[in-house]
């Protein structure tokens, strides 16, 4: 053999391994590929990221979720739009479809014929937990639009990077009246949760809404967990309604109410006494009342946290008592009346000053010793959404942001939030004051739940001194009619 021959030799059999390691680089990736397409995708929240068939790139907010159905995903169709439907499994690639129009009763009472409009897309799975996929806009047989997009897992961002000197601890929460489960609010709290899917919150849950006269209890269970989400805290909000308070065995009182005599009891449902303080019941009495809705979220299936809220923020020296005796460790009643400027005329505002006093929208988390223990009050330092505009959110965030850079001396810790009771109206506020902030890129800023941040808060308040509140002094009073259009039936 020649050099020739062994030169061409040579070549064929570099060719040949060539081709050997490209066949088995193929069936690692594709057996690769097979172990993404049988793993389900996993709960959780998403960053959808894609373009259009106009060439423009969006990026935006998913969800996906497990329900007795299966796999569900929410998407975020721009414009603060959301849609949800089932996520089923098709082979190798996942199907999504969901309407996003469909012809109503006057439609067809006018004689005219609405044809649907559907979103459908299919999704393949794509390495590191992701999914990529097109989507396309139906009505009838014709595309309206078209597009890819990519679903990336989106990575927890509600713990600071470790070289943070001090943290700012946002807590966001509901506060559930008991009045009534709207269907709209309902999907409002959903809309909200598909906004911000890693956004966890606080639930101060009503038992009322189970003592209703005619209330279907597990009716009312499967309604309050449709909003609710893992990670998410469960506490306690309790207005003075006459049917829980007979459920716990406690006489019903009509007055004093946060409205004032001018204001007569509103009936809801066959019950009333949402607007009585609770602060007129004696100690002995709101511990049965405390126990009676623990045991009845309980029995609902609700892991109730050691976090309350009273209803018109009205937790006097007795209500704290009888928290501690309960053992109850965290209240988050505490509030600066200055949010609550539009009330000037109603007695409210002036009791929240006469139950919390010198509370502004800076207090920092403090210890309250009471006859039965200590109970750490964690203040609501931006009242609620009814309230507060998303401007006036969002300066709150940001100046706790910037005196937290600014002093780096202790955590602080601000809250925001919103009724379920009017959700529809008033959740969408805190969605733009969370983006507006976020967009920012803050740093140190990390959002949980009461309970998760109150270890930090007792830290603080041990070390001598309250822990850091958020904002700066009277900022709440400064920012005009906060909360204009607030009904002031829901506090």
């Amino acid at each position: 053999m020649n050099s020739r021959d062994r030169e061409r030799l040579g070549r064929r059999a570099g060719r040949g391994a060539i081709a050997a390691a490209a066949f088995v680089a193929a069936g690692l990736w594709f057996v690769g590929a097979l172990a993404w397409a049988e793993e389900a995708p996993a709960p959780g929240a998403y960053r959808q990221e894609g373009k259009d068939n106009r060439g423009v790139a969006y990026v935006r907010t998913a969800r996906i979720e497990r329900s007795p159905d299966g796999l569900r995903l929410s998407l975020e169709r721009g414009g603060g739009v959301f849609v949800s439907g089932p996520l089923v499994r098709e082979g190798a690639r996942w199907r999504f479809e969901t309407v996003l129009v469909a012809g109503g009763i006057a439609d067809a009472l006018d004689g005219r014929r609405v044809e649907p409009t559907l979103l459908r897309a299919f999704y393949r799975a794509a390495p590191a937990g992701a999914l990529a996929g097109t989507w396309r806009v139906l009505a009838g047989r014709r595309v309206l639009e078209s597009g890819a997009e990519t679903l990336t897992p989106a990575a927890p961002p509600n713990e600071p990077p470790p070289d943070c000197p001090t943290k700012v601890h946002l807590s966001v929460s509901v506060d559930w009246e008991g009045r009534e489960l709207a269907d709209g609010n309902l999907a409002a709290m959903e809309a909200f949760r598909a906004a911000n899917p890693d956004v966890p919150l606080t639930h101060f849950l009503n038992a009322a809404y189970f003592t209703k006269p005619g209330a279907d209890r597990a009716r009312v269970a499967a309604q309050m967990r449709r909003v609710l989400r893992p990670g998410d805290e469960t506490g306690i909000h309790i207005h003075g309604w006459r049917s829980l308070f007979a459920a716990a065995g406690v006489p019903y009182r009509t007055t004093p109410t946060f409205w004032g005599a001018n204001y007569p009891l509103s009936p809801v449902g066959g019950d009333e006494g949402h607007e009585v303080e609770i602060c007129a019941y004696a100690v002995p009495e709101l511990r049965a009342v405390l126990r009676t809705s623990r045991d009845l979220l309980t029995d609902a299936g609700f892991a109730v946290s050691g976090s309350f809220r009273a209803g018109g923020w009205m937790a006097d020296g007795k209500v704290l008592e009888a928290l501690a005796a309960e053992g109850f460790g965290i209240d988050s009643s505490a509030t600066d009346p200055a949010w609550h400027d539009e009330l000037a005329d109603l007695p409210l505002r002036a009791r929240i000053g006469e139950v919390w006093p010198g509370v502004t929208s800076s207090s920092a988390p403090f210890v309250v010793n009471t006859a039965a223990g200590p109970i750490l009050e964690m203040p609501d330092t931006g009242a609620l959404a009814d309230y507060v505009t998303p401007a006036e959110m969002t300066r709150h965030l940001e100046e706790a942001l910037a005196r937290c850079e600014r002093e780096r001396k202790q955590d602080l810790f601000v809250h925001i939030g919103f009724h379920q009771e009017t959700a529809g109206r008033y959740a969408a506020r805190v969605t733009e004051a969370l983006r507006a902030v976020r967009a920012q890129a803050p740093k140190c800023l990390v959002i949980e739940t009461l309970e998760a941040a109150a270890p930090a808060a007792r830290a603080q308040t041990q070390r001598g001194g309250p822990a850091g509140g958020g904002g700066s002094a009277g900022s709440a009073g400064s920012a005009g009619n906060p909360g204009t259009g607030a009904n002031p039936r829901d506090r």
